[in-house]
């Protein structure tokens, strides 16, 4: 990658600014579960163990309404973001996050990119992501103000093996050579994979140049799921065998380095600003919230 970028701005002579992925003062946590009943049970606890900003990521915009749901039945002031929701209704629940009036967002992938809380406290998985660059960058978003922060990816057997299943869910061969017989006939199907290929198509891409595409793509994904199933399993040390996977050195592994998410390392944890009501606000506060003026 440094050398694409290199080369692809013409560079001469550049001077490299690199340092490690490495971060200390994240606790990397991993738990296993007997099962879903099991897994809602452990994550309710550790929202209300861990205070300050949380952010719960999910792979289904279901459960993360779900999850919402619940946490606002305990008295918790929380909120679902996936990309269901229009423009206007997803800026709102981020400014109220960013706020403080939102302890909690409850998210898929769409929530994240942009956002620079300092003091978020914990990111938990209740999903295998989708790789170890995804893992990398999602827990980074905790404790960026450098205090001691929580992050935990939650489990259950079946997540594995449906996470495999996602992963190898490329249209193969015969389906693309089916729509590219056809395409017209595909153009209203509700299925991402046929979308997909209808896209190609729509792009100008040939039949060979997609199942290339595709078939690249499978492999990438393949790859990316093993590496983090992995990361996930192994009994060693789970933050040296991340940074291992972006060529660093792997790093002395203490007492807050990574497991099971324990009331010692909870204990551990800075505090974050505590979630403000929301107010009832004229129509000027609210445009001057909106426009940052205020």
């Amino acid at each position: 990658m440094q050398q694409d970028i290199i080369h692809g701005l013409n560079l001469t002579r550049p001077k490299r600014l690199i340092t490690s992925v490495d971060r200390p003062n994240l606790f990397m946590g991993f738990e296993t579960v007997e099962n879903a009943k099991q897994k809602q049970a452990r994550a309710l606890a550790v929202v209300q163990q861990v205070q300050g900003p949380k952010i719960l990521y999910f792979d289904r915009k279901k459960e993360a309404e779900r999850y919402a749901e619940l946490l606002q039945g305990q008295g918790i002031a929380a909120a679902f973001y996936h990309a269901g929701l229009d423009t206007l209704e997803r800026d709102r629940i981020q400014r109220q996050f960013m706020a403080n009036q939102v302890a909690v967002i409850c998210a898929t992938s769409a929530f994240g990119m942009g956002i620079d809380k300092p003091d978020v406290r914990l990111v938990l998985y209740l999903h295998l992501p989708d790789s170890l660059e995804a893992y990398s960058q999602g827990i980074g978003r905790a404790g960026r103000d450098g205090q001691k922060s929580a992050t935990l990816v939650l489990l259950e057997p079946n997540d594995l093996n449906r996470a495999g299943q996602f992963a190898a869910s490329v249209p193969d061969q015969r389906l693309i050579e089916t729509i590219f017989k056809h395409p017209s006939a595909y153009t209203d199907f509700d299925d991402p994979q046929v979308d997909l290929i209808e896209a190609y198509i729509q792009a100008g891409f040939t039949q060979p140049q997609v199942e290339a595409q595709l078939a690249a793509r499978r492999g990438e994904k393949q790859k990316s799921f093993q590496a983090i199933a992995a990361l996930a399993t192994t009994s060693d040390c789970k933050r040296t065998t991340l940074l291992r996977h972006f060529d660093s050195s792997g790093a002395a592994h203490t007492a807050f380095c990574c497991g099971a998410l324990t009331p010692a390392v909870i204990a551990q944890l800075a505090t974050g600003a505590p979630a403000e009501p929301i107010k009832s606000q004229d129509w000027q506060q609210i445009f001057a919230r909106i426009f940052n003026r205020n």
